[in-house]
């Protein structure tokens, strides 16, 4: 799943854009693309920035909330859409699916589509934030998207036991992480088994840099660098980068309840955002737990930008790739044809 030779932190997506030159316009940030920092003013500028986020990183973090013990789940139900197994045969199953960060939940139907195939009625979340209303997102923090989560779990388990069948879940980038913080945080197993992709759990080290942009006295408003066919929004306050991190954080300890899930994860070793090595060696420290590894390469996708983490459907995987994931999906889930 190879994007570049060599690591180039200045040309990655949502949560990357570090090398990056910072211009106050009408009060708000813009992070602009690689142009070239010819100031010396602004080389020291960026430097100072920098600087501060690395010597802060081991400090600083969004504030972590805990969800309240009464979650109203009336709003998160409106953003929680059924899809129902294929006709004629009951329900195997039912999986809780999540998208990733500023991913359109639209680009999940090829997956909710082949689990729809295998007799999986499917939930599909929708993160606060990413229905399109900008002013959502720009209130995002943690303990928001937890509940998020916590609502669409608690109607999967709800659907699950009704009908009787295994109570799944499959989480892309964001998703997946909320789906481990909330367990973390639940200390519940609550899902029989769960695929990962492209999980958000371990982050490369550059992707830290960004929050040097906390630092600023006025607010920051960051371009989104993923395809635009793909993304939510055009560019993301610093709020839902905040949440991610905090969460992130979250589960630098995993839960032995979590561990104990049985859990398989698709990550590439080249991605711009996941520290692949990192949940590598989170499984390697944990021989007992129930999680598998399972290297992606995107490398047959023509999809333009290309980006290893994008990874979720079968044109920014490549045909090849997708028919290959759709099947040991299946297995590992159990699904009949």
């Amino acid at each position: 799943m190879r994007l570049f030779k060599k690591h180039n932190p200045s040309t990655y997506s949502d949560l990357g854009g570090i090398a990056q030159l910072v211009e106050r316009r009408n009060g708000i940030a813009k992070v602009r693309g690689s142009t070239p920092l010819t100031s010396t003013i602004n080389r020291a500028a960026l430097l100072m920035l920098l600087s501060w986020s690395f010597t802060a990183a081991g400090s600083f973090a969004a504030p972590i909330d805990v969800p309240e013990e009464y979650v109203n789940c009336a709003d998160t139900q409106k953003r929680l859409q059924e899809f129902q197994a294929r006709q004629g045969a009951p329900a195997q199953a039912v999986a809780v699916v999540a998208h990733g960060f500023n991913l359109k939940p639209a680009k999940l139907a090829p997956l909710i589509e082949a689990l729809n195939q295998q007799h999986v009625l499917v939930l599909r979340l929708t993160l606060t934030g990413h229905d399109g209303d900008y002013a959502q997102i720009q209130k995002v923090n943690r303990a928001i998207w937890l509940r998020d989560t916590e609502c669409a779990t608690r109607a999967g388990a709800s659907k699950s036991q009704e009908l009787h069948v295994p109570l799944y879940f499959v989480g892309v980038s964001l998703g997946a992480l909320l789906n481990v913080d909330y367990i973390n945080q639940s200390a519940v197993p609550y899902y029989d088994k769960r695929v990962l992709l492209v999980p958000a759990i371990r982050l490369n080290w550059y992707t830290h840099a960004l929050r040097g942009l906390n630092a600023l006295p006025f607010d920051v408003d960051v371009p989104s660098r993923s395809p635009v066919d793909y993304r939510v929004h055009d560019h993301l306050p610093m709020a839902a980068y905040n949440a991610v991190f905090a969460s992130a954080a979250a589960v630098s300890d995993v839960s032995a309840v979590n561990l104990a899930i049985p859990t398989l994860i698709f990550a590439a070793a080249d991605d711009e955002l996941v520290d692949y090595q990192a949940i590598a060696r989170l499984i390697e420290a944990h021989p007992q737990s129930k999680w598998t590894l399972q290297p992606l390469d995107n490398v047959d996708s023509d999809l333009v930008p290309h980006y290893a983490h994008n990874a979720v459907d079968p044109k920014s995987m490549g045909q090849a790739l997708w028919s290959k994931f759709s099947v040991e999906l299946a297995s590992f889930l159990g699904l009949g044809g």
